[in-house]
């Protein structure tokens, strides 16, 4: 009796579901190659899928209940999530991110010219040489 009861029961722990999550900024466009990591109770990523050049991703074999998903992009603040997979239903859920403020962003590494205290754009002309006429130029060049 005890065999056949666990027999019956055991697909009912064997059940999965799935989520499909789609990234996107504040005003719905799509983020392709956003990070999305599954995370344990103890917030150690179990695995991390990247989404497609729609912002989705698909996450199939979830075990039921709420599952929990750390969400970010670059430029972009990190989204905690709780999906809730059920069985035999494809959950779909938006995850919006904002944008990292200022001071999130790291820094650009900037570098010095070694051995010099300026920077010649301009060679110096000798004069022997004869002195260029300065060019007309559109109105578009003048930012280059």
């Amino acid at each position: 009796m005890v065999g056949a009861l666990l027999l019956a029961i055991a697909p009912l722990w064997a059940q999965t579901g799935s989520a499909r999550i789609r990234v996107a900024d504040a005003r719905g466009t799509a983020i392709p190659q956003a990070t999305v990591s599954l995370i344990s109770r103890w917030d150690g990523s179990v695995r991390t899928l990247s989404t497609n050049d729609t912002g989705e991703v698909v996450w199939a074999d979830l075990p039921l209940g709420d599952a929990r998903f750390l969400v970010w992009a670059p430029g972009f603040r990190l989204r905690r999530m709780t999906v809730t997979v059920r069985n035999g239903e494809d959950q779909t859920v938006a995850a919006f991110l904002e944008v990292a403020p200022l001071e999130d962003v790291p820094d650009v590494e900037t570098f010095q010219v070694p051995n010099s205290d300026k920077l010649d754009l301009i060679p110096e002309l000798s004069p022997s040489q004869p002195q260029p006429k300065p060019s007309k130029r559109k109105w578009w060049q003048i930012f280059r």
